[in-house]
């Protein structure tokens, strides 16, 4: 079964999409990238992520995770243009009732949009797991407003 990827998070393009046949999963997604954008290193990873040139889709995973999980991946572009990043990514499942020291919706997907930067330009992915937060996903949590 495919996906239809059509809403937009932008009125002037298609660069960033959103899976809309789950019933409410659009207008989840929508929220927390507009979270996002209202921080100033958020705009900075959403000016970065257009700038890259790359085709962002947002998708809920199929079947979905237990525990929850998240990840990006790229895939043939369905209208035959070449190369999509899909972000697999539910705000559904953040923070994790599974982990304790899970971190919140919108910092999830900062650093999914981080990993999607990087296989959109072909940089090298940081060869230090557990090295902690990069430095734009550090200022981004000094810049959110905590949670309710």
């Amino acid at each position: 079964m495919g996906r239809k990827p059509v809403k937009s998070i932008v009125a002037d393009s298609m660069w960033l999409q959103i899976d809309s046949s789950v019933a409410g999963y659009a207008s989840s997604v929508v929220t927390v990238v507009a979270r996002i954008s209202r921080t100033r290193s958020g705009q900075a990873i959403l000016d970065r992520l257009r700038a890259s040139g790359g085709s962002f889709k947002i998708e809920p995973p199929d079947p979905p995770t237990d525990p929850p999980n998240a990840w990006t991946r790229r895939r043939d572009a369905i209208d035959g243009s070449g190369m999509e990043i899909v972000i697999v990514y539910d705000p559904a499942d953040w923070p994790s009732p599974a982990q304790l020291d899970s971190r919140p919706s919108d910092v999830v997907l900062f650093g999914l949009f981080e990993d999607a930067i990087t296989m959109a330009t072909g940089a090298a992915f940081p060869d230090q797991p557990g090295a902690g937060a990069s430095p734009a996903m550090e200022a981004y949590m000094r810049d959110r407003p905590p949670t309710l």
